[in-house]
């Protein structure tokens, strides 16, 4: 499946992602052979697709939300596959990741709440189980908030976690942005 193939079918499967930022993301990946997953923020489950046509090995996609998990278990292998209905800041869940793959993973992808308190604590939370080398992204870190006191700020933890890192910006313009973390 060609990276093209890869978005299209994530979009198709309700991804929000701008299509061109999404589309770089995916062929890092691919590039940089990832294999295991952490996503926070399931959503409707789009680019959890996209992470199954990528990644051979452990996925775990966390939402508090109502998503449609069962779904899900017809894109992975069911065993490498974890959606649990919890808070991607529930101080229990690095214990559970870390038994699930004990080796960590290759690639933390944050898309969950979208204050930058919420980034922060899901980076905190999550980041140590990222491997040496391995890469976490952060979506909506362009995002502009309509009015100054809106919860949408990813941007300004963005903007702190990248200094003195390596780093990319995906950006097309469109107001959203997926910054990426070289571990």
């Amino acid at each position: 499946m060609t990276p093209e193939q890869i978005v299209d079918g994530a979009i198709e499967h309700g991804a929000i992602q701008d299509r061109q930022e999404l589309l770089q993301l995916v062929m890092l990946l691919i590039e940089r052979k990832v294999d295991s997953v952490i996503e926070v923020g399931t959503y409707r489950g789009g680019t959890l697709h996209a992470w199954c046509q990528i990644a051979k090995g452990m996925i775990v996609s966390i939402d508090y939300g109502d998503v449609p998990r069962s779904d899900f278990l017809t894109w992975h292998d069911p065993a490498l596959l974890w959606t649990p209905k919890m808070y991607s800041q529930d101080p229990s869940l690095p214990g559970l990741l870390e038994k699930l793959n004990p080796g960590g993973y290759d690639f933390l992808f944050i898309d969950g709440g979208h204050s930058k308190e919420d980034a922060e604590r899901d980076y905190r939370n999550l980041s140590p189980l990222v491997k040496k080398g391995g890469v976490i992204a952060f979506h909506d870190t362009t995002l502009i908030p309509i009015c100054p006191d809106e919860a949408y700020n990813v941007r300004t933890f963005w903007n702190e976690i990248k200094q003195g890192r390596e780093y990319l910006e995906l950006d097309s313009g469109v107001n959203m942005g997926i910054g990426v973390l070289i571990d």
